[in-house]
């Protein structure tokens, strides 16, 4: 049975501010340009993608086998390694989110200003790599159910996470809807029936806001305990997007980030 909640119907989304209720959409001047540059580098993963899928019997003259997929992800006896089950729930490898393009969008100084300005944060520091996904036409499996960020980036101290949509975000082809304010974390350790997200939150009779009005160049600005969930992909096209989460001076972390002050990428200790 699916949770139930309240979705409002809301036509202006700037009234919703980062402070107040935990999440916010920034317009990025000049960002565009880069976002699109990213747009390329992930279709041509997605052909990638969409080989293995062959080479798995997944895909086949165009049509993927969704209900295949399912039963795969599901089945506690299949030992799936790590990199094909995220690539089964919609999450490109390592090696594509390692590239320079995503990097240099990640590292944009407006993008960080605007961060800094609407967070109050003094960002020095980007989780590596960033995570780049892709929502197939009606692909349930790769949306992720509702969560807190923080559930899944328990080797952070702090943290804001960046939302990305690498297409134009309309009700059709759904974004992110969100649940207005910030929560203490919320302990969550159970995986979900496909392996790979953790068990939805309970969000019944909880107040939503759909984040589906979005263009090349905006970003959603997300605390990491405000929950949040994906929207199904009602549309023809494919839906990329990246999710970059941003440190602070004196945030901590036991994996590897890139420093903004010297411009490197650094080991965890």
């Amino acid at each position: 049975m699916e949770d139930r909640y309240l979705n409002e119907d809301v036509k202006d989304l700037s009234l919703y501010n980062y402070k107040n209720h935990g999440f916010q959409i920034v317009k990025i001047m000049g960002l565009r340009h880069k976002v699109e540059k990213v747009k390329n580098i992930l279709e041509m993963a997605l052909e990638n993608a969409q080989k293995k899928f062959t080479k798995l019997g997944f895909y086949e003259n165009g049509v993927l086998d969704k209900i295949a997929i399912s039963k795969v992800l599901s089945d506690k006896k299949n030992k799936l390694d790590p990199e094909t089950r995220q690539l089964l729930t919609g999450q490109f490898p390592i090696e594509t989110r390692l590239n320079e393009h995503i990097l240099n969008l990640a590292k944009d100084k407006e993008l960080i200003r605007q961060l800094n300005a609407k967070t109050n944060a003094k960002i020095d520091k980007i989780h590596m790599p960033p995570m780049a996904r892709f929502v197939l036409p009606e692909y349930l499996e790769a949306a992720v159910p509702a969560h807190q960020d923080s559930s899944y980036n328990k080797h952070m101290t702090d943290f804001i996470t960046s939302w990305i949509p690498i297409v134009d975000i309309d009700e059709k082809c759904g974004g992110v809807t969100v649940f207005p304010g910030v929560m203490k974390e919320i302990e969550n350790l159970n995986l979900g029936d496909n392996g790979q997200w953790l068990e939805s939150l309970k969000i019944n009779n909880k107040n939503s806001i759909n984040c589906t009005r979005m263009s090349l160049g905006d970003i959603l600005i997300l605390n990491k305990n405000t929950i949040h969930k994906s929207m199904k992909n009602k549309s023809r096209m494919v839906r990329f997007s990246l999710d970059i989460r941003y440190m602070s001076q004196g945030s901590k972390t036991e994996k590897h980030y890139f420093c903004l002050n010297s411009n490197k990428i650094i080991k965890p200790n």
